[in-house]
């Protein structure tokens, strides 16, 4: 369940405490090289979809341009699955930072 773990609590009280000052929130995982953006438990598109898929482009062709690898962008149900929910969503969501994404790092499985 959300903020079952005591490290997650922390962090979700710290973002509350400040969440007029963040601009950007990302959660790294591994791996599948992919861009995910809310929401994640609807296909519904979060009302500032295009503005996140914009900005979220131009890192996925700043990292094809230095490294050579591709990163899909695009809603966690469009490349991926409906998942419960994600850190992400609550980003967005509930502390409001307007660029919450979750980060899937390299590679795509062949390693």
């Amino acid at each position: 369940s959300a903020f079952s773990e005591v490290e997650n609590v922390h962090v979700s009280k710290f973002i509350e405490a400040r969440k007029e000052s963040f601009v950007f929130y990302n959660s790294v995982h591994s791996y599948s090289q992919l861009i995910l953006l809310p929401w994640s438990y609807t296909e519904e598109l979060s009302d500032n979809y295009d503005y996140m898929y914009e900005l979220a482009m131009k890192g996925s062709d700043a990292l094809t341009a230095v490294h050579g690898k591709y990163y899909e962008t695009g809603c966690i149900p469009c490349l991926l699955y409906i998942a419960s929910g994600s850190s992400a969503d609550w980003a967005l969501g509930v502390a409001g930072i307007d660029f919450s994404i979750s980060m899937e790092l390299r590679d795509t499985g062949l390693y």
